[in-house]
């Protein structure tokens, strides 16, 4: 039997992890060992950051004993990290699948085109990492068609279950070849990812562990800093994803805001400045139509790290007539509305404003 992941120890059962310094970013790739092989440090995959790759060969894990821990990864940078997965097939098993999907080359190819094929329910726990925040992708596409989709939840995350399915033609897509979750880690807690079949088989092709804001971030900010809010900090909006429209992979992000804070986002096609509008605390940096994310499940809570994420349909963006689809060359204006208090008093605040253009 190879095993799991060149020179790393594997072991059944639990494992006793060394608490973490510091959030690191670590990286998994599913799939026979000695086929595609394992992306290089220059895949950045959906999250546009390289870095270390650990292998876990699938046909290994074809024959182990559940549920298996693995152990001795390395972090992105190639440092030794107390990270380990803890995999369990819950008795469905597991296979390689093996597929040539003639839109993938290099990394890419090595990450999505041999993959786990279970045969229904799985979970894999993370455990050892630091506590902070992290964006959590994991990799579900199947390079032979979109009818095989998985279903990917993670029950510490304030983001929905998705589903994923499909191929590499739009490149990396939502829903299509990975789902998305924020999770917060509290210090020596685990996280835990809920893997089921959403149609005919369940697939996993790997796993990106990122820090929270280390992913490849988009667009350009200005109008800033915004007006300081009750935290003393200027609410702040980002984005991540990619930037090609083809993908529909773009998350808005709006940080440093007060906890527990209801908000949502703004949009426009044109920049603007309109200082303290209907009389809040911030700036209105957009102009001309105006549309806001306020439809099912767009008004978010910030909880009790202070941020809410809203994640795109770039056919659906809101303006005042209408949802509209995001045409390849456009720029678009972001911003995020939130309310605050002031020694008690109600008020109202914005964040900076980012543009964004899709290629």
């Amino acid at each position: 039997m190879r095993s799991l992941i060149p020179s790393i120890s594997v072991t059944c059962g639990l494992f006793a992890a060394v608490p973490a310094p510091a959030q690191v970013g670590v990286n998994f790739d599913f799939g026979p060992a000695a086929i595609h092989g394992v992306p290089g440090s220059d895949t950045g995959a959906a999250a546009q950051v390289g870095g270390h790759w650990n292998g876990v060969d699938t046909d290994a894990l074809a024959s182990a004993s559940f549920p298996l821990t693995i152990s001795g990864l390395l972090d992105a940078s190639g440092a030794p990290t107390p990270v380990t997965l803890v995999v369990n097939d819950l008795g469905t098993g597991v296979q390689s699948f093996l597929f040539d999907d003639p839109s993938t080359s290099g990394g890419d190819d090595a990450l999505l085109d041999d993959l786990a094929f279970f045969g229904g329910a799985a979970t894999i726990e993370i455990r050892g990492l630091a506590a902070g925040q992290y964006d959590i992708l994991t990799y579900a596409a199947v390079p032979s068609g979109a009818s095989y989709r998985t279903r990917v939840r993670v029950p510490s995350s304030l983001d929905p279950l998705q589903d994923v399915g499909g191929d590499f033609s739009g490149g990396y897509q939502l829903g299509v070849t990975h789902a998305r979750h924020a999770v917060d880690v509290a210090p020596g807690s685990a996280v835990t990812l809920q893997l089921n079949v959403a149609a005919e088989f369940m697939s996993l092709n790997g796993i990106q562990i990122v820090p929270f804001g280390a992913t490849g971030d988009l667009g350009s900010r200005y109008c800033s800093p915004g007006a300081a809010n009750s935290t003393g900090l200027p609410g702040e909006v980002s984005a991540f994803g990619s930037p090609r429209r083809a993908d529909n992979d773009v998350a808005l992000t709006a940080s440093s805001l007060p906890s527990n804070t209801f908000g949502f986002f703004l949009t426009s096609r044109t920049q603007g400045f309109t200082a303290t509008p209907g009389g809040s605390v911030g700036n209105l940096c957009l102009g001309g139509a105006i549309g806001r994310y306020v439809g099912a499940g767009q008004i978010l809570n910030s909880g009790s790290i202070g941020a809410f994420t809203l994640f795109l349909d770039l056919a659906a963006t809101p303006t005042p007539t209408g949802l509209v689809s995001v045409a390849t060359g456009e720029t678009w204006h972001f911003q995020a509305w939130y309310r605050d208090a002031f020694i008690g008093i109600p008020i109202s605040n914005l964040t900076d404003g980012l543009a964004l253009t899709f290629l």
